[in-house]
């Protein structure tokens, strides 16, 4: 038989409680991963004595509730992260690629710090030896770890947002790399130097702007450090992008002058083609006989009513799908066989004489409609940004860059608008 060992009760720790006959097996649990209040609930449970879950909780660090919530609902409640080891990891770990919550008003009352005061403490040394053993990134088969650790190793790039996006928006902007810095780029941005920017970057670059919480992000960042040193490539960009007050709507405006003479033309060229379409089936001839025949066939058809001298669209292709007893046969075969026996003006081959109708009925006109409203909305959009820079002229921009957008801009809405009425 073996006597219990001596516990110090004033301040016991995991090892003496590992030691404990009674406490051995539920600091075991704890080991194996078993949360501390999970094992207590246990003991609870199975009747352990009072001063043996007490000398538990000491050792694991467990606040009573009544201090916890004291803790918890203090003023001006600070988070701070548990302890991890009473000594720092010596070894390089494998990373974890987790998103922080940093913001304290989205902490309280979480998960996070309802316990907080309750973990279980820093780690015994046999349990970050453990940790290394398992997380140590293992060195590159036939290579050797290099043995003077106080060498200083390679200097990380600071990484604020999802590494997967991170890397992603790293990867399109290479297409940027004749720019100096970012900086640089923002500010053609600004200028709109269509010299070095064409529509397909302005685009791409429409896809990498950063989010409003990537920007929260970031400004947390550059109000402690304001700086693009250590930062990765895609916080480099979205720092000099946050430091330039209305950049995302500086790049449509940017996007939609580039692209809005193509846009006009287009719409132009669609106009167009329906206007000739329209003027082409009025002046034919050719399908104002047909028309004639059709109606001479249905007034015919329609005998003991009152003749009618012209019908409507609507009507004519009822008309012209109109079908005979025998359910198959359709007025306008009809109409064209009869016609096809003596048709010396080529009546039946009307469309000849209205070739703008082949391409005008794939137009649609809500389409163009649709496509006018976009471009007086983005003229809108522009003149609203010019005239709040002239009013707030802020950021890192330079005063030349800045100068160039307001002159630029201004110029292009008054010749934009003078193309739009000319096509409305």
């Amino acid at each position: 038989h073996m006597s219990a060992p001596d516990i110090d009760t004033s301040k016991p720790t995991k090892a003496d409680a590992a030691k404990d006959p009674v406490l051995a097996l539920y600091a075991t649990m704890c080991r194996v991963g078993v949360p501390a209040l999970s094992a207590i609930h246990k003991m609870t449970q199975e009747g352990v004595a009072q001063e043996k879950i007490a000398l538990f909780k000491v050792a694991y660090g467990i606040e009573d509730d009544n201090s916890a919530n004291k803790a918890r609902k203090a003023k001006n409640t600070s988070f701070s992260p548990p302890t991890s080891s009473k000594r720092p990891s010596t070894a390089v770990m494998q990373k974890i690629h987790w998103t922080a919550v940093t913001e304290d008003d989205k902490l309280q009352d979480s998960v996070w710090t309802l316990t907080a005061g309750r973990d279980e403490g820093a780690l015994d040394d046999s349990d970050l030896l453990e940790l290394e053993n398992v997380f140590a990134v293992k060195p590159t088969a036939g290579k050797r770890a290099p043995p003077d650790s106080t060498k200083k190793a390679k200097k990380q790039n600071i990484t604020l947002i999802d590494p997967k996006r991170a890397y992603n928006v790293a990867i399109a902007l290479a297409q940027f790399r004749d720019f100096e810095s970012f900086h640089a780029l923002v500010s053609a941005v600004v200028a709109q130097d269509s010299s070095r920017l064409n529509a397909e970057k302005l685009q791409n670059m429409t896809n990498l702007l950063p989010t409003t919480d990537e920007l929260a992000i970031i400004k947390r960042h550059a109000a402690v450090e304001d700086k693009a040193e250590g930062l990765g490539t895609a916080e480099r960009f979205f720092l000099a992008v946050s430091r330039v007050p209305r950049f995302a709507l500086k790049l449509d405006g940017f996007l939609y002058s580039v692209n809005f003479q193509s846009q006009t033309e287009e719409l132009r060229k669609s106009i167009d083609t329906l206007s000739r379409s329209c003027s082409q089936v009025v002046s034919s001839s050719q399908l104002g006989l047909m028309l004639r025949r059709i109606l001479a066939v249905g007034n015919l058809i329609n005998a003991g009513k009152r003749k009618a001298r012209g019908i409507t669209l609507a009507s004519l292709l009822k008309t012209a799908t109109k079908k005979g007893n025998d359910n198959k046969t359709l007025l306008d075969h009809v109409v064209a066989s009869v016609m096809k026996q003596g048709d010396p003006d080529g009546i039946v081959n009307f469309m000849s004489s209205m070739p703008s109708v082949k391409d005008a009925k794939r137009i649609d006109l809500k389409d163009l409609r649709a496509t006018l409203r976009g471009l007086e909305g983005g003229l809108t959009q522009i003149r609203n940004v010019v005239a709040e820079e002239e009013t707030n002229n802020e950021g890192i921009c330079s005063d030349e860059a800045t100068a160039a957008f307001i002159s630029k801009s201004s110029r292009f809405v008054v010749e934009a608008e003078a193309s739009i009425k000319s096509i409305a």
